[in-house]
């Protein structure tokens, strides 16, 4: 497969120029772009309450909360934790020390039983770059199982995928933790230092230890109990991500453009991010401040070096200034309008009558 390559002329000033008038907002402001107290005390609750949490369940604490409710609550936690903590780390912008986002990104990611390494590399040198492009995108990719491109190819499956793909986000925690990550290592095994590798083995020993071993051997919890819990945190931390996430991409109105025979996009990557990007719940604190500004998604792809605490207030000049340069600005109103919307979508993506509709 061919490398894609952004080399299209028109609106190519309009990345300078957004990003010229954030810098330009922060020097009147006299604020960094990096994390401010408000992301410092959130992160710093996210972290206790993990703990919390987890204590819970070790020492039975909270006897009148149902455990597997308690272990779903402590998913969440954990995915939580990544959206607001390690997702800024990673991309570089909670703090302007690399080596405390390195690992802040450990404490995490790697800790609750993702992988930093594997997200850096499927995440930022992929999903960033090659948002929406078939074969591409990480994010979209999903031969078989789901139709997440109209250039994808059509199964009878699909019809249903609309229906049955909630089952399917709330396993991908499973599958980043049990499967997926280890078989991305090993294919990058050349390619990864010593260094890098013995972390990943080693966060995920811990993780294993934290939320198995323990339980099993320190707590009043059966094993039944025990592999009960840890799969109802799984599938509710999964769930979690995987909605936000494609909630920015997957939805209608935004584009799924394809580079021509030899690899070439007629588009200059910010106006190919503007046109594979969607909002949602922009005008909602609460939902911002609770998904790590995940859904300030144009503002995050287009400066992923700033904190997610700013796009609030980042977001009027971008909207500003995609309009000035003739390009769209996709948002849905609220989160559950973007859950309609990507639902909608989904069904469209696997009618046939939409295949017929894309060639002809």
């Amino acid at each position: 497969m061919k490398k894609v390559q952004f080399k299209g002329k028109s609106k190519d000033n309009f990345l300078a120029e957004v990003r010229r008038r954030v810098e330009e907002s922060f020097s009147e402001t006299g604020q960094s772009g990096h994390a401010n107290l408000v992301l410092h005390l959130k992160g710093l609750l996210l972290f206790c309450s993990a703990a919390f949490f987890w204590s819970s369940l070790m020492a039975g604490w909270l006897p009148f909360i149902p455990r597997p409710f308690l272990w779903m609550v402590f998913g969440i936690n954990q995915g939580l934790l990544a959206m607001n903590v390690g997702h800024d780390a990673l991309h570089g912008s909670y703090s302007s020390s690399q080596r405390i986002n390195r690992w802040l990104g450990y404490f995490s990611y790697d800790l609750v039983g993702l992988s930093s390494l594997v997200w850096k590399f499927t995440h930022n040198q992929g999903h960033h770059i090659y948002t929406n492009i078939a074969g591409h995108d990480p994010d979209i990719n999903k031969p078989g199982l789901l139709r997440l491109s109209p250039h994808d190819p059509l199964y009878s499956a699909h019809r249903f995928q609309h229906w049955y793909i909630w089952l399917l986000y709330s396993l991908v925690g499973l599958n980043w933790v049990l499967i997926s990550d280890y078989l991305f290592v090993w294919e990058m095994r050349k390619k990864t230092s010593l260094k890098e590798l013995i972390f990943f083995f080693f966060f995920k020993a811990v993780n294993f230890s934290l939320v198995i071993l323990f339980p099993l051997f320190f707590s009043q919890m059966t094993w039944q109990q025990v592999l009960i819990g840890y799969l109802c945190m799984q599938c509710a931390g999964g769930l979690t991500v995987s909605i936000i996430f494609q909630l920015a991409h997957v939805v209608e109105n935004v584009e799924f453009p394809l580079p021509d025979e030899n690899g070439v996009l007629q588009e200059n990557w910010g106006a190919h991010e503007m046109r594979t990007t969607s909002n949602f719940a922009a005008k909602s604190l609460l939902v911002t401040h609770l998904f790590g500004g995940l859904n300030f998604q144009i503002e995050h792809h287009l400066m992923p070096n700033i904190s997610h605490i700013h796009y609030f207030k980042l977001s009027p000049i971008v909207k500003k200034t995609a309009e000035e340069f003739g390009l769209p600005y996709h948002e849905q109103a609220s989160f559950f309008a973007a859950i309609i919307s990507h639902t909608r979508l989904l069904k469209k993506f696997g009618t046939p009558l939409f295949l017929v509709f894309i060639f002809f």
